[in-house]
């Protein structure tokens, strides 16, 4: 999943947004706008 992340910046943004399932929905580019 976190590989998927180019910005390593945000794993810890990231790993809270792993506790939903709908983050495998996410791409790389909408995975940036959860963190958001």
């Amino acid at each position: 999943m976190v590989d998927a992340q180019p910005n390593q910046t945000n794993r810890g943004s990231n790993t809270r947004e792993m506790s939903k399932p709908t983050y495998k929905k996410f791409d790389m580019d909408d995975s940036s706008a959860a963190v958001h």
